[in-house]
């Protein structure tokens, strides 16, 4: 009868082969899941898939950005007033939370602001004539607008709240 000292060795040694075994099998699906995904790498830049898309959407979003900026005079003024209130949230807020609230309360103007400046320009296309439905449009525009502006007044007044009697 082999001894107890035998036995721990036997099982070390069908673990340790069990565990390399398994080491192994992982390696080899690890290699087939890298050839798998430079393969299909591969595929997207042959097809340009990533040139036309991610980059060329880039572009439309920051050509949107610069028409905006240089056709909106509210979304030029909330540019600024954000710019210059991005340093009082950094000093205002005791927390990473506060802060990043203020910014997105920021962020937040800024794109319905964009939103609603194309809807503005979407109605003033389709005609000068008075019609109700696009003025509708237009105040639903306007309205998201002013409850973004409403939000960030509460989120930087509470911070400020917080701050100072809090």
């Amino acid at each position: 009868m082999p001894d107890f000292k035998e036995r721990a060795d036997a099982a070390k040694q069908a673990v340790t082969e069990s565990s390399q075994a398994a080491r192994q099998a992982m390696r080899e699906r690890a290699e087939q899941a890298r050839e798998t995904m430079q393969q299909a790498l591969e595929k997207l830049d042959r097809t340009g898939w990533f040139r036309r898309r991610v980059l060329g959407a880039t572009r439309y979003s920051l050509q949107g950005l610069r028409a905006c900026f240089k056709n909106e005079e509210a979304f030029r003024t909330e540019v600024f007033l954000g710019l210059a209130l991005l340093p009082a949230a950094y000093f205002l807020s005791t927390t990473l939370t506060q802060f990043l609230l203020m910014f997105a309360s920021l962020l937040l103007i800024l794109i319905t602001e964009l939103l609603n400046s194309a809807i503005e320009a979407a109605v003033d296309r389709t005609g000068t004539d008075f019609d109700e439905f696009a003025k509708h449009a237009k105040d639903l525009g306007s309205a998201a607008v002013f409850m973004a502006l409403l939000l960030f007044a509460v989120v930087w007044g509470s911070v400020i709240w917080l701050r100072f009697w809090g």
